[in-house]
């Protein structure tokens, strides 16, 4: 093997050497900026998933078929359509008011013995 076989035509082919992912998010973002596309602050997704909790069916399918609305959003409301049962209501209010605090309590029964050594001066 002289070197050139790990390149897989590479050298012929730059378009299949995959980018730095930090030029991919990097180059996303710019996109976004240059479309006035503002991502969302935490509380405008907070309002968001609180809103959903409170329509009604109707009022989700509408906006479930609203072309204008967020792709993501219009995903949960078909979501919340579909669900059988009251655990999608449950992540909603997780999402919207947040999970509350759950403590751990644990005792271990390690001594640590820590020896200060000096240097020699």
């Amino acid at each position: 093997m002289n070197g050139k076989e790990t390149w897989n035509g590479f050298d012929k082919n730059p378009q299949n050497i995959w980018t730095n992912p930090k030029k991919g998010v990097s180059l996303f973002l710019q996109q976004c900026k240059d479309n006035n596309i503002v991502a969302p602050t935490k509380q405008d997704i907070e309002a968001t998933y609180m809103n959903l909790v409170n329509m009604n069916i109707e009022e989700l399918k509408l906006v479930a078929k609203d072309e204008i609305q967020p792709f993501i959003v219009r995903k949960i409301c078909e979501f919340i359509i579909k669900a059988k049962d009251l655990g999608v209501y449950e992540t909603l209010l997780d999402r919207g008011i947040g999970k509350p605090l759950q403590s751990l309590k644990s005792e271990v029964g390690v001594t640590w013995e820590i020896k200060i050594i000096k240097p020699k001066l």
